[in-house]
């Protein structure tokens, strides 16, 4: 049951950094670019991403053993790059390194922790 409890708990706590992550990439390039969206549309591929892909794959590789987590974070990002990349290459490569990164974090603290 403890090992279950850390897991939760390093999923939440990844999951949180790989959102504020974006949200700190975010917030730079606004302050040093204009940025130009679709009028109607908007972007709530980046809320779904996150909320329905990233985060799940985050929560499914902090129970999984290790090969099965790199095909699941593999999964997520190619999903990431080819349903938007076309459209918002550099906003999809921000979120694509924010999930990376935390999804690296994850794995190596589990490692490290022996989880």
């Amino acid at each position: 049951m403890k090992r279950h409890a850390i897991r939760v708990g390093l999923f939440i706590a990844c999951a949180v950094l790989m959102v504020a992550g974006y949200q700190t990439l975010h917030t730079w390039y606004a302050s040093h670019y204009q940025i130009v969206s679709h009028r109607s549309v908007g972007l709530m591929f980046v809320s779904l991403y996150f909320y329905y892909l990233a985060c799940p794959a985050l929560l499914i590789m902090a129970f999984v053993p290790w090969r099965w987590g790199c095909v699941v974070g593999v999964s997520v990002l190619s999903a990431l790059f080819f349903l938007w990349f076309p459209y918002h290459p550099l906003r999809v490569l921000g979120m694509a390194a924010c999930t990376l990164g935390s999804a690296l974090l994850l794995t190596a603290l589990r490692w490290r922790l022996k989880v």
